[in-house]
């Protein structure tokens, strides 16, 4: 046989790529057409994907970022518009999980097919992940905040603990899943990638920081349950954001490659911040969990009963936190520039994958706030307040946006229904003809 009848790896690539590239473009104009329609609720709510879970991510971190506010801290106004995110956010969270559970028990086929397809599927980690800043405020905000419970706090903090373990285990499981899932089911091409990919290993890095949050209040009250959150949360970040880290270097290349990504997963590109300035928060708070419980003053280890260990591992957690907060204004410029691309070449939709922006831009207010009181400097002061201004500001406007095309139905989106709309029509016009 002639070697030019045998088709080349190559070929079958690029053909792949092609093929990929021409289904995204139609993905991307029945995304579209259907932005214009109002569906009945039935039909919104086989269309509710997880990716609705971004909008109690953006109101539990808008409530963090007022706890994050460098001036004022303790005013009365401040902690009850804090509050009312917060509660907002909890409403919201058992409201979606009501609808999430009703989409599954109302199209039971889905389930497989939504943990069947590339995109969709990653984010039902989504679910775990609003959990976490939602658990957050309860240490943060209600024991160190508002100082509620007083004496009886620590049963507030246990039932904390034990909350986290739960939440965490569930997203690490989930997480593995979807991994694999990547691996053996889904298909994939370098031209169509998008940073939604990262999203399963960002759950983990948000999973870990709650634990570091937990470990200053756990110390007085329970050294050794401090201590293990500090390594539990240790063994997620580091999965986390190497992971994620390995995923932002084949991202890199599809940037420089095939472009900005389309109109449809425009918004993902806010994930890169998110993994950047979510690590750095996280690693300095570890950082300074682990200072305070070393040295241990028991055992034979000389690393971990040495009084410079400490101070040591303080600065390396705020080298790791400068490096990765610059990083992070990369990215977050990067982010801007590729919605602005897709704004000027037709335009942006809106839906829930639009509020995947709110949460990484809080997260990064919150990590200058860190920076601002570990540093005790003036710059990174005014820049955090600016930043809760904005972020207060975005999560509203988004929410004033979001409402109404919530309740007309106008906006819900789901790439598993609409590549089955896409395939039924092509079956339907080859049949005509």
């Amino acid at each position: 046989m002639p070697s030019s009848s045998i088709p080349s790896r190559d070929s079958e690539i690029v053909e792949q790529d092609f093929d990929s590239s021409k289904k995204s473009s139609l993905h991307d104009a029945i995304h579209h057409s259907h932005s214009q329609q109002s569906l009945p609720w039935k039909e919104r709510i086989r269309r509710f994907t997880p990716a609705w879970f971004y909008v109690i991510l953006g109101f539990s971190i808008t409530a963090l970022n007022l706890w994050a506010v460098p001036y004022n801290h303790e005013s009365l106004a401040l902690k009850v518009v804090s509050l009312i995110f917060w509660i907002t956010g909890v409403i919201i969270l058992f409201s979606f999980l009501g609808l999430t559970v009703a989409r599954f028990y109302m199209f039971p086929g889905l389930w497989t097919k939504v943990l069947n397809h590339p995109e969709e599927s990653v984010y039902l980690t989504c679910i775990t992940m609003c959990f976490v800043p939602t658990i957050n405020y309860i240490t943060n905000g209600l024991v160190g905040w508002w100082h509620l419970f007083g004496p009886d706090s620590h049963r507030l903090l246990y039932f904390n603990f034990a909350l986290w373990m739960v939440v965490s285990t569930i997203a690490y499981g989930l997480t593995f899943v979807i991994f694999y899932k990547m691996i053996t089911v889904h298909k994939h091409s370098i031209s169509t990638m998008s940073a939604v990919w990262m999203v399963p290993f960002n759950n983990l890095i948000i999973a870990s920081s709650d634990g570091t949050e937990l470990i200053s209040y756990l110390k007085p009250i329970n050294p050794s349950l401090a201590m293990f959150c500090a390594v539990w949360s240790l063994f997620f970040l580091s999965l986390g954001f190497i992971f994620s880290a390995f995923l932002m270097g084949v991202y890199m290349q599809r940037l420089i490659v095939d472009g900005f990504p389309g109109p449809s997963t425009v918004w993902s590109s806010f994930l890169p911040l998110s993994i950047c300035t979510q690590t750095g928060f996280t690693a300095l708070v570890l950082s300074y969990g682990f200072a305070s419980l070393l040295p241990l003053k028991y055992g034979n280890s000389e690393l971990l009963n040495s009084t410079i260990v400490p101070d040591a591992l303080r600065a390396i957690g705020m080298v790791i936190c400068l490096c990765l907060w610059i990083v992070s204004l990369f990215w977050l410029g990067y982010a801007i520039s590729a919605v602005w691309y897709n704004y000027r070449r037709g335009g942006i939709q809106l839906g829930a994958e639009s509020w995947a922006w709110v949460f990484p831009y809080g997260v990064l207010g919150v990590h200058t706030y860190a920076i601002e009181l570990e540093l005790d400097s003036r710059v990174f002061r005014v820049l955090s307040m600016i930043q809760m201004v904005t972020v207060v500001l975005s999560t509203s406007i988004m929410f004033a946006i979001t409402l109404p095309g919530f309740f007309k139905g106008t906006i819900f989106h789901s790439p598993v229904i609409e590549e089955e709309e896409l395939e039924a029509s092509s079956r339907f016009k080859s049949h005509d003809a």
